[in-house]
């Protein structure tokens, strides 16, 4: 169940494909707003020469109704946007399966919950463009059709049988053009639709889950933005109703991934295997349907029976409500109206509350200081914050800008000058080497990737252990930590595990303890304030020789929790820059990072280009295979060095180990029998791992295990697995052998937290050094993440591309009648399309960026230590801080 928006295309695309929409044996399409001076009335049929004409910019009399129609050609207008809601697979099968009075029952229902989205899609996000290059905007009101489809393309289901699944949806034709202030018609800003879709979306499911609560029925949530599926239907029964699904979802298997995990590689999978709607049959598709329904044992009349009579089940809407604000801050800490009016849309399904007051809900909640406006957005609605984020990162500049202020001893410049001379630290390494050896409680040093800060860091902790300070490292990672460890031979551990330390009362901050942090940009505002607060207590505590050192990039990966720490320290004082490349043996290579990192990702890729490292595969699967065929052949040429493949989701790394592992199963690497270990992911995504002697596999927590420990990242490779009563795999790590059973690196519910290691997520691989890398590189890659892809080799990275994945990006950028003109595209647009992704920044915002509009109305004063640390713990269960990317 989804709702969709799409911009709409020219007059000539909907004269071809107007009987699409009128025709057919589909209900007549009907006006469900209309704007004033269009001789359109609500309610009414659409018929196809009023419809096609203000498609193409005219009024139903022929005449202009806007200044710019026939500027620019037909095809650069477009005529209007595309927003479709599809009812849960659930409700589309009673619907198939009901008499004629009870489906027009449940098309009332989707009825409500169409035109409630559409109100809302007016209320907030109709506005009109004008003047040069249409800068200005002013509130205006919507003109939709509506049109009800109940039938997905044909399929090939599990008994052999080719036909339409029943599928309800409605497609919402929003006219482009609003009435303006002055009297005229301008065109819509499609901006604003497109940014309050998941809104629109939320308000639909509820309204449609209030409704059929009403018929009966009870309703049970299944994902987010209000997702659910109604209770009783038999799964088993949505599944065969799901043939084209199951096509999408059987080729995805084939290389290890699911719709879920990659959506833009299952649009790709549904263009490819999307079939020509076939002649409809003269046979009543609802007689067909019930029939299937009882070819697979089932009676139509008992499973509506069913349904209804499922037991009450009802949610708080207060308990649901509540919980808004941590979910809304599990990763930023502003959001806009829309976002709050998505969430507390998505809070009332199932609750059986009227969704119609949601937008009250939302004022009164803004009203009531539950949510602090920031500033407004490009059409005037509130950019939002809660109390909590608010101090928190209030909190964070006033803490740094005391502890700067305290007065410190400085190391000896002699001695420090030695120190530089001695470890060879460039110009840039040692000016960030004497400044962070000032008298200042709190040292920044921001750099490139491969710039030589362990080398810088090597300095630094000699001269403050001799002068005999306590030197400790943090990450947010465990294996960043260790490679600290191992690195500067100092005690590390991840930056969760010394506040946890702390709260129990062990060592963290003592006397003259100093603290490096590494890749201290991807801690979040919440991570950021808790190791501040622990500083300002030791100098509280008259300790003025503990000093904290953070290390990082704020261009790099940005933090998966909310804010950015790094930022608000940085925006509180002054820091080190080391920005001189020194990984990447060659100059090119070094050049085409630092355009990388700048978003200029055009000359990046044209140096890869030229030396033959990007590689184009088609589809998925041969995507895949170019991987592990690239990884392959840099291994034979590293020789004993080092190689690593990168991929942005950990649904694509499971792709790769797939295709990997059959590869070491044919040359006898892997042997013997599979176990299907039941596990999760890093994103808590269940999956089944299988594994056999000669895997090397990853394990995701800290545990110890019979033979020592093992913590978040360490690799190792299974030398036995021992089944029976009790499965045991012994597996050897670079610090020895350790021999567990899976339950006891299981998660609650009893699955395994270990992966393959055969390739590495972009999160993982950021702070990692290999001498080669192969990079697969997709549109939904930013700035951040080529940055850090791009960098971790010193010899050689190969950039591999998924040409059809690339094109359905680019397509989805495009009016619906530029899409329809064929799939090829040349090598050079598809590049330069992907260029544009690769230079967009997605730096966190801070509510620091903001001035309050209106202040809480609560004082904030600083948290009680007691609070502080109900904070963090409840945000770390939301977001689970870890090194490897979301699903």
């Amino acid at each position: 169940m989804v709702a969709t928006i799409a911009a709409g295309t020219s007059a000539q695309y909907y004269t071809e494909t107007t009987e699409y929409y009128v025709g057919g044996r589909e209900p007549a399409g009907r006006w469900i707003l209309t704007a004033g001076g269009l001789l359109l009335s609500v309610g009414s049929i659409v018929e196809s020469k009023p419809f096609e004409l203000l498609h193409a910019g005219l009024r139903p009399d022929g005449s202009a109704l806007l200044s710019t129609v026939g500027v620019g050609g037909p095809r650069r207008r477009i005529g209007g946007y595309d927003a479709t809601f599809s009812a849960p697979k659930s409700f589309a099968l009673l619907w198939a399966m009901a008499d004629d009075d009870f489906r027009a029952r449940l098309e009332d229902a989707q009825a409500k919950a169409v035109a409630q989205a559409i109100e809302i899609a007016e209320k907030y996000a109709a506005f009109c463009r004008f003047g040069r290059n249409g800068v200005h905007r002013e509130k205006t009101r919507l003109t939709v059709a509506s049109f009800q489809h109940g039938e997905s393309r044909p399929a090939e289901h599990t008994d052999g049988r080719v036909f339409e699944d029943p599928n309800l949806h409605t497609h919402t034709v929003i006219i482009n053009a609003g009435p303006r202030q002055n009297g005229g018609f301008g065109a819509l800003d499609g901006t604003a639709l497109f940014a309050w879709k998941m809104a629109m979306g939320a308000q639909y499911h509820a309204v449609l889950a209030f409704e059929l609560m009403r018929l009966g029925f009870k309703i049970e949530l299944t994902g987010k933005n209000g997702l659910f599926e109604i209770r009783g239907v038999p799964a088993d029964l949505i599944k065969y109703f799901s043939a084209r699904r199951n096509e999408i979802a059987d080729e995805l298997a084939a290389i290890g991934m699911q719709s879920m995990d990659a959506p833009s590689v299952a649009a790709s999978v549904a263009r490819k295997s999307r079939k020509i709607k076939q002649q409809h049959q003269a046979e009543d598709r609802h007689v067909g349907w019930r029939d299937r329904v009882t070819e697979q044992g089932y009676d139509a009349t008992t499973l509506i029976a069913t349904s209804l009579a499922q037991p009450e089940h009802k949610e708080s809407l207060a308990d649901r409500l509540a919980q808004i604000a941590g979910a809304l801050t599990e990763h930023e800490s502003t959001f806009e109206r829309r976002n709050l009016h998505a969430a507390v849309a998505s809070a009332y399904v199932g609750t059986g509350e009227d969704p119609r007051h949601v937008a009250a809900e939302v004022d009164r909640m803004i009203a009531e200081g539950e949510y602090v406006v920031l500033d407004r957005d490009r059409f005037g609605q509130e950019i939002l914050t809660t109390p909590e984020m608010l101090r928190i990162e209030r909190e964070i500049g006033q803490m740094v800008r005391e502890l700067t202020a305290i007065p410190g001893a400085a190391l000896d410049a002699g001695r420090v000058d030695e120190l530089v001379t001695e470890h060879g630290l460039n110009d840039e390494q040692a000016a960030a080497a004497r400044a962070t050896l000032t008298a200042q409680v709190i040292h920044i040093i921001e750099g490139a990737p491969g710039s030589g800060k362990t080398k810088l860091l090597e300095a630094v902790t000699e001269a403050l252990q001799e002068t005999g300070h306590r030197v400790i490292a943090g990450a947010t990672a465990w294996r960043v930590a260790n490679a600290l460890r191992n690195d500067l031979a100092i005690k590390a551990r991840a930056i969760d595990s010394w506040l946890a330390v702390a709260r129990t009362g062990g060592d963290f901050i003592t006397a003259g303890t100093v603290l490096i942090v590494d890749e201290a940009g991807l801690l979040s505002s919440r991570q950021m304030h808790a190791l501040l607060r622990a500083f300002s207590e030791a100098q509280a505590n008259g300790d003025s020789s503990s000093r904290l050192i953070l290390v990082g990039d704020r261009d790099q990966l940005q933090s998966v929790g909310a804010g950015s720490g790094l930022r608000l320290v940085a925006n509180a004082m002054s820091g080190s820059k080391v920005d001189e490349i020194v990984r990447q043996h060659e100059q090119w290579a070094r050049d085409a990072i630092t355009h990388f990192g700048k978003g200029r990702a055009r000359e990046a890729l044209a140096a890869y280009r030229e030396r033959g490292l990007v590689l184009e595969a088609d589809g998925a699967a041969a995507t895949v295979k170019a991987l592990v065929d690239a990884w392959e052949q840099t291994r034979v040429g590293a020789g004993n060095g080092s190689a690593l493949i990168i991929a942005k989701s950990n649904a694509q790394v499971r792709a790769i180990s797939t295709e990997v592992r059959r590869r070491l199963r044919d040359r006898g690497q892997i042997v013997g029998a599979e176990l299907l270990l039941p596990a999760v992911s890093a994103s808590h995504q269940e999956v089944t791992l299988p594994l056999a002697q000669g895997d090397r596999v990853r394990f995701l927590t800290r545990a110890t295990l019979d033979g020592g420990e093992i913590v978040n990242g360490t690799e190792g490779r299974i030398e036995s697995i021992r089944s029976g009563t009790r499965v045991e795999l012994t597996v050897a790590t670079q610090n020895g052998r350790v021999r567990f059973s899976p339950d006891e690196i299981a998660d609650e519910q009893g699955r395994a937290k270990l992966a393959h290691a055969y390739a590495s997520t972009i999160h993982l691989a950021q702070g990692t050094t290999v001498d080669q890398a192969v990079v697969w590189v997709t549109p939904g890659m930013d700035r951040h993440d080529i940055y850090v892809s791009a960098s971790r080799a010193r010899a050689q990275t190969q950039l591999v591309i998924d040409r059809r994945a690339v094109e359905t990006s680019l397509k989805a950028s495009l009016p619906l009648s530029e899409r329809r003109r064929g799939e090829a595209k040349e090598f050079d647009e598809r590049l330069d399309f992907l260029a544009t992704q690769l230079a967009r920044a997605r730096l966190k915002r801070t509510t620091q960026d903001f001035a309050p509009q209106m202040e809480p109305q609560v004082p904030l004063p600083l948290l009680s230590a007691s609070r502080e640390q109900a904070q963090q713990d409840d945000a770390r269960k939301r977001v689970q801080v870890r090194e490897i990317s979301l699903d």
